[in-house]
């Protein structure tokens, strides 16, 4: 059994704070019996932690319907950065020194920057590039990560043209202690999204 259960989803506050999200409660029944409740939610697909499908950057790519569960469960490698610039870059090199020895093809990796918000770091499309070539089938970035300028930037497109969905804005990563862990995280049941918040559990 996992000593820990670790819950590393951003949730989503319907409090004015999230653009794009909008919920609402219900009641139906009468004042003689009891009411019952229910909720209505809108939202964005990539508000807190999200996932992307390829479609994201390409029409002819897959949704996330199309890929199997499995892709989004399974064991994962933790990636670690000690950042302590302005600026910094996470590349190949990088990614070699941050725990690439414990990744195996197959993998999902989660990319964890140790400095939190004081300095955030961009991952360029080579480490994507290099990451690929081993074979991760996922991966993973805490909040702290940036993935590169422009909508889609290259580093997001060269994951997802190769078919490897992106998971983004994980939080909790510093109650980590493994490197290598089990990740959950599954997305919406709906049929055609191309992203979809999803609730990701780690356990290590």
């Amino acid at each position: 059994m996992p000593k820990n259960v670790i819950d590393a989803t951003r949730w989503l506050r319907p409090d004015g704070s999230a653009h794009g999200l909008r919920t609402q409660i219900f009641e139906s029944g009468d004042s003689r019996g009891t009411p019952t409740r229910i909720s209505r939610v809108e939202f964005p697909g990539t508000l807190g932690t999200h996932i992307l499908s390829p479609q994201h950057t390409d029409l002819n790519g897959d949704t996330l319907t199309e890929f199997d569960p499995r892709t989004f469960f399974g064991e994962a490698t933790v990636m670690r950065f000690r950042v302590t610039a302005d600026n910094s870059v996470i590349g190949p090199a990088e990614i070699q020194a941050g725990g690439s020895g414990a990744m195996q093809s197959g993998d999902i990796v989660i990319l964890n920057n140790r400095a939190g918000a004081e300095f955030v770091p961009t991952v360029t499309p080579q480490a994507a590039k290099w990451l690929i070539d081993i074979g991760v089938k996922l991966v993973a970035f805490d909040e702290h990560i940036n993935i590169g300028e422009g909508d889609p930037s290259p580093t997001v497109r060269a994951f997802l043209d190769a078919g490897v969905p992106i998971i983004r804005n994980l939080v909790n990563l510093d109650r980590v202690k493994s490197e290598r862990v089990a990740l959950m995280a599954l997305p919406l049941a709906v049929h055609g999204l191309i992203s979809s918040p999803c609730r990701v559990i780690l356990l290590d």
